[in-house]
């Protein structure tokens, strides 16, 4: 006969172990979840500018760059997000290099920067 009992199942530091294992498993999930997050934004913010970066270089194609009223303000559009021009002389005389930096409204950084060139005298 046998005396006394045995039991069956998982001791208190096997469970602990397996504990500590899933939730470091947990958190290297849980940050690959937020750097996706954080790229989707960066992304979704980059797409944004290069459409408004876009049309606002096409308006200047259209109106020449003479006939701009204020070289910064914002995208009526999509208040969120603002714009500067900066004009930098290029090399040769009769072009002049413009520079279009897309911000968001809440940032120093801009988002993405445009340049073209233009005639001084006119597209």
């Amino acid at each position: 006969m046998k005396s006394g009992t045995s039991f069956a199942g998982f001791t208190l530091l096997e469970v602990l172990v397996a504990l500590s294992i899933m939730s470091i498993s947990l958190i290297a999930v849980m940050k690959s979840v937020l750097m996706v997050q954080d790229h989707l934004l960066a992304s979704e913010n980059r797409i944004v500018a290069t459409a408004l970066g876009g049309d606002q270089l096409a308006r200047i194609r259209q109106t020449g760059l003479e006939n701009m009223l204020r070289f910064s303000g914002e995208f009526e559009s999509h208040p969120a997000y603002r714009w500067e021009i900066e004009e930098i002389p290029a090399e040769q005389g009769e072009l002049l290099l413009i520079r279009l930096d897309i911000y968001r409204a809440d940032s120093s950084e801009p988002v993405l920067a445009l340049e073209e060139l233009f005639l001084k005298d006119g597209d």
